[in-house]
């Protein structure tokens, strides 16, 4: 009788699991819990849930958040000071910190403003520039002399619309009152000559479609070198090294100019970059186990501005740069690179337009690493957003990044095995790093905003030039 109950019990349970399941039968635990979020997560917003309610993560003001998550089983909650504000129920996040190169609400200065939109309903402009969540304006000029403003106000985006004084809004800035091109002794064309430079401020203003152009002025400067002797000098604003590798008999020198190598006679001329190098005199002493006192005279003669490089029409994603440059519409969605440096002594002169990514591992806005030992390179005027690597240095030397923006990257620059480059009043924002450098010496920075570092990590001054 007592198998009978046995058998009968076990024949039940074996019905039970086959109709329910192992726990299809069993009531809920009232005690599980679930956070959408994954837990604290102050940067995301989550729902936690348990069997009985639901609590979703909300800003109790622009700066606190009520952070819900799991604890024993139960919903729980806790106040949480977002260092960079609170919006949509998580805290903003170091990519979303809200930034303006010309520091607020200055009238005369076209500025950038970088980080989250409030009090207007506007697209990211440009659209391809901005990452997920953040968006990226610059200021702009309407009609009859109307300036679009955008600043920071409690780390959100803001604008406000301004009638300029002078009813002239030009480049996203007004221009001051009788502040115009031919006033200050300059001529309004529609493209430089070999002897002019622009005026790129935009305080001087010209007709629609032409540009402000002066005279360049010239430079000169005297030097004597001995054998082995290495002298840094400075010609329109931009820094050559030359160095006296060795001179033969036959009066004929070896000179290294910015790692551009060359044989050389007495009462030559030689081109190097934007500058010419006279060879005035070249004297010769017989090496008798002392020092060798031979020597060369040069007269270096340059321009006190870059020199001007001709515009190349409908540049691609991933093109090869190997002569001077000046870009004339925007990259946008490059898939891997922007634009690939593949010679030395060349200037590639963005004019303002930008170079997008699409935000993939690996990307490289500039790549200047491909090619290796690039030099003397001026890169001016580029606004390069949403790659891996804003610009990438490899074993590259000698070369200038002036007045460009980097934003929206893991790395706003990176250099390895790279030296004496120099940064000059550029922007870095938004990026997790901004200038970054795993090897190399004597790179510098002066003028810049925004670049990060982490502690323990590589960087450069921004106070060392």
């Amino acid at each position: 009788m007592k198998s009978n109950k046995v058998a009968i019990m076990f024949v039940f349970l074996l019905m039970l699991v086959l109709v329910c399941g192992i726990s299809g039968c069993l009531p809920p635990n009232p005690q599980e819990c679930y956070d959408s979020d994954g837990g604290i997560n102050y940067e995301m917003v989550g729902t936690a849930k348990d069997g009985m309610s639901s609590s979703i993560d909300y800003c109790i003001n622009d700066i606190e958040l009520m952070e819900n998550y799991c604890s024993y089983g139960k919903i729980t909650g806790t106040i949480y000071s977002c260092p960079a504000g609170c919006v949509d129920g998580a805290c903003v996040s170091k990519y979303q910190e809200c930034y303006d190169s010309d520091g607020g609400i200055d009238y005369y200065t076209q500025g950038t403003t970088s980080g989250r939109m409030g009090g207007y309903e506007e697209v990211c402009h440009p659209e391809e520039a901005c990452p997920t969540g953040v968006m990226l304006f610059s200021d702009k000029c309407g009609s009859d002399g109307e300036l679009t403003e955008y600043y920071c106000e409690n780390n959100i985006i803001y604008n406000t619309k301004y009638f300029c004084d002078s009813g002239i809004c030009e480049y996203g800035a007004c221009l001051k009152e009788g502040a115009t091109c031919e006033n200050e002794g300059y001529t309004c064309s529609y493209g430089c000559s070999e002897s002019q430079e622009e005026v790129s401020s935009s305080s001087y203003s010209c007709p629609v479609n032409e540009i402000c152009c002066k005279e360049q002025e010239s430079g000169i400067v005297e030097l004597i070198l001995t054998v082995g002797e290495t002298e840094m000098v400075s010609i329109g604003g931009i820094d050559h090294t030359i160095e006296l590798f060795d001179i033969y008999s036959g009066l004929e020198a070896y000179i290294i100019v910015d790692g551009e190598a060359k044989n050389i006679v007495e009462d030559s001329a030689y081109t190097f970059s934007n500058m010419q190098v006279y060879v005035e005199d070249i004297t010769f002493y017989s090496w008798a186990g002392g020092q060798d006192q031979s020597s060369v005279q040069l007269r270096l003669e340059g321009t006190t501005s870059t020199p001007i490089v001709p515009s190349v029409p409908n540049a691609v994603c991933g093109e090869t740069i190997t002569a001077s440059t000046t870009l004339t519409s925007d990259l946008t969605n490059c898939p891997g690179k922007g634009l690939i440096i593949a010679a030395s002594n060349i200037v590639l002169d963005c004019a303002g337009h930008s170079i997008t990514g699409s935000n993939i591992n690996i990307s490289m806005g500039i790549d200047m690493n491909t090619y290796g030992y690039i030099t003397n390179i001026i890169i001016r005027n580029c606004i390069v957003n949403n790659f891996y690597y804003g610009l990438f240095m490899g074993n590259s030397y000698q070369n200038q990044i002036i007045s460009s923006t980097f934003s929206g990257q893991d790395y706003g620059a990176y250099l390895t095995g790279s030296y004496n480059n120099v940064f000059t009043n550029s922007i870095f924002s938004g990026n997790t790093k901004g200038i970054f450098v795993s090897g190399g010496s004597g790179n510098k920075g002066c003028g810049n905003t925004g670049i990060i570092s982490q502690p323990g990590e590589n960087s450069i001054s921004n106070t060392s030039c």
